[in-house]
């Protein structure tokens, strides 16, 4: 049966899946503007206080609604659920396959789309003059903040909008000098939730990456982008932490330490040996957006409990 984990999966592939041109880059006054609302493809587009949004991610619907200009979005994907009122709002199709119809019968004057989201729907938007403007897939939460300062820019929101969400960036930067002075970084492995092999993991030159940086951890799968871990990377690896993307199932924590434990090459790993394995709510997790700090500060919690338990039983 095809699960929320399943669906997950493929979104977090996805995303990571598709390349196109690098994107322009705005100078002011000699001065590079990492904030001018350019888009993925270098277009530059005219900051207006847009009131038909569309948007083809989950993770754009919780920056707009960050924003405060939620009121301003008529169309999400199947799989959004945050905010809680997105549920009143019509539903256009997957991430990976919007429905045009749906979305220009909206009559949107912005669609918000995301690298990830398929390149003939965005273009055949662009052919029917629906704005789309597309943003990248981010590396890092550096990259989140600019994301949200560009479309903050876009959507013309309020000064204390702005302030928002340069309040999201002192907790990043926050948590950085935390996780810097931690005695040592523990080994962590985010995997996507799969009861059973092959089992994906996030590596290097993601913005789960980062997260695990930022919380004072290090990265234990060493292989770039979401890519399968063999068994023998498992016990290479030995992560210290597990994190593992939550899924809104009744005992699901319960069905998959078990399905781990049932695989001789993860149960011998410090983490499950140890009992150190992390779930946090799919949506917080493995969505690039705000909410990104919630499973930041989850994750850095539990490392400092750690290393300082160690430190002092040293």
């Amino acid at each position: 049966m095809r699960t929320l984990a399943t669906v997950s999966l493929v979104v977090v592939l996805a995303i990571t899946a598709l390349a196109a041109p690098t994107a322009a880059v705005i100078v002011v006054g000699g001065e590079v503007d990492p904030f001018a609302p350019v888009d993925y493809f270098g277009v530059e587009f005219e900051p207006a206080e847009y009131s038909r949004i569309v948007t083809l991610a989950p993770n754009l619907t919780e920056m707009v609604h960050f924003l405060g200009a939620f009121e301003r979005v008529v169309g999400a994907t199947n799989y959004d659920t945050y905010p809680p009122e997105v549920k009143d709002c019509e539903r256009i199709g997957g991430f990976i396959d919007p429905d045009i119809e749906r979305i220009v019968a909206l009559q949107p004057d912005l669609v918000l789309a995301y690298r990830g989201n398929p390149l003939p729907v965005i273009y055949k938007l662009k052919e029917l003059d629906v704005p789309v403007f597309v943003l990248d897939n981010p590396s890092t939460l550096s990259e989140v903040y600019t994301q949200m300062m560009q479309l903050g820019r876009l959507l013309m929101v309020s000064e204390e909008q702005e302030t928002r969400i340069r309040r999201f960036k002192s907790e990043l930067d926050g948590a950085f000098e935390l996780g810097a002075r931690l005695p040592r970084h523990p080994r962590v492995m985010m995997l996507a939730c799969s009861l059973q092999p092959p089992y994906y993991a996030a590596g290097h030159g993601t913005f789960i990456d980062d997260l695990i940086r930022l919380a004072g951890g290090d990265n234990a799968f060493g292989s770039e982008g979401f890519s399968v871990v063999t068994p023998e990377e498992f016990i290479v690896a030995d992560p210290e932490f597990l994190l593992i993307p939550e899924i809104p199932e009744e005992g699901f924590r319960e069905k998959m330490l078990e399905a781990l434990r049932a695989q001789p090459f993860l149960a011998q790993t410090t983490a499950l040996e140890t009992g150190q394995v992390l779930f946090i709510d799919q949506d917080i997790l493995s969505r690039p957006g705000p909410r990104i700090t919630e499973a930041l500060a989850i994750l850095q919690d539990a490392l400092v409990a750690a290393t300082t338990e160690s430190g002092n039983d040293e």
